[in-house]
């Protein structure tokens, strides 16, 4: 920034994006761009945050499509869930609280790979998460798939083959068969392995 006294300030610095060879776009108040290591980056023109839509899940509901993502840090630190809406599946628009923010609740921790599921009148929505540094699948309900709150997280899985340290639990995901809801969760990057878990209750 070029001050009246025509001496130039940083807006501001960051190592977010490492652009070595590509270019970068401005669309909006966000830059787009590749980043050496992580890939496609988005980050705030005003700040340098970082933008994050991480490992999104999209299902049909009331008549349009709800796709639920990881959001990235949140005001007060923790990992938010976020939603956006589609009418065709293709184009989504961020599903906002009235103060303009897109998190429907953080945490605990880094909280990521959500996915939704409905069970009677509920929706229970399945994510990872770390709890006290040790990686968890946690669960939240609520009446509908957006526009309500969310309960309190509940912890339905630790351990196990994927082990406990943090972010060790990943990707879950629940179906319901023959009476029992089995859940598939993926351990950390460094194993690439799934492990199925079966239970009477979701």
């Amino acid at each position: 920034r070029i001050g009246t006294d025509g001496s130039v300030k940083d807006v501001w610095v960051n190592k977010v994006m490492k652009n070595h060879h590509g270019g970068v776009i401005l669309l909006g108040d966000h830059l787009y761009g590749y980043s050496d290591g992580p890939g496609w980056i988005c980050q705030s023109w005003d700040t340098g945050e970082e933008g994050w839509i991480h490992a999104p899940y999209v299902c049909r509901a009331e008549e349009q499509y709800i796709m639920y993502y990881g959001g990235g840090p949140s005001a007060d630190g923790d990992f938010q869930i976020c939603a956006a809406s589609s009418p065709e599946g293709i184009h989504f628009d961020r599903i906002l609280n009235a103060d303009g923010t897109s998190g429907m609740f953080t945490g605990p921790c880094v909280a990521r790979d959500p996915m939704v599921i409905r069970h009677g009148s509920d929706h229970i929505i399945y994510y990872a998460a770390d709890e006290d540094g040790t990686g968890v699948i946690a669960a939240r309900t609520a009446p509908d798939p957006v526009g309500t709150a969310w309960s309190d997280y509940r912890v339905v899985s630790r351990g196990g083959f994927c082990g406990v340290e943090r972010a060790s639990q990943q990707c879950p995901f629940v179906i319901q068969l023959e009476g029992y809801f089995y859940l598939f969760k993926m351990a950390g990057s460094h194993l690439y392995r799934t492990g199925v878990y079966r239970s009477e209750d979701p």
